[in-house]
C-alpha cells in the first residue's frame, strides 16, 4: 500500500508541473492514474465497491476490472507497521471483499 503513496505524491508532482507549463489541459493527461490511485488510497473504497452508481461519481475514470486487478497486485501492509493516518488500513479479507464486490455485475 505504500507504493500507492508514493505515486499519490509522484502524481502531484506531475500536475503541478502541468499546471507551470501554461499547456491549456495538459493536466487531463494524469486524470485516470488520479483516479485510481484516489481509489486505492480512498478509506471508503469497501463501501463503494459495491454502489456502481457512488463508485462511478467518485471515480468517473476508474474501471472495476482494472481497479480489481490492482487489488490482486497490491500487497497489503505488515502488522505492526506505521502507517500514515491517511492511509486506509486494508488486509487481505477487506481486499478480497473488495474485489469480490467490483467484479459482480453492477447494483444500481
Amino acid at each position: 500500500m505504500v507504493c500507492w503513496l508514493r505515486i499519490d505524491k509522484d502524481v502531484r508532482v506531475l500536475e503541478s508541473f502541468a499546471d507551470a507549463c501554461g499547456v491549456s489541459q495538459l493536466r487531463l493527461c494524469f486524470k485516470e492514474l488520479r483516479e485510481y490511485t484516489s481509489a486505492m488510497l480512498s478509506p471508503d473504497l469497501l463501501s463503494l465497491a459495491g454502489q456502481a452508481t457512488r463508485r462511478t461519481a467518485a471515480f468517473p475514470a476508474v474501471d472495476p476490472t482494472k481497479l480489481a486487478g490492482l487489488l490482486r497486485k497490491t500487497s497489503p501492509m505488515p502488522r505492526g507497521r506505521a502507517l500514515p493516518p491517511s492511509m486506509p488500513k486494508r488486509d487481505t479479507a477487506e481486499s478480497t471483499a473488495i474485489i469480490k464486490l467490483l467484479l459482480t455485475p453492477s447494483r444500481k
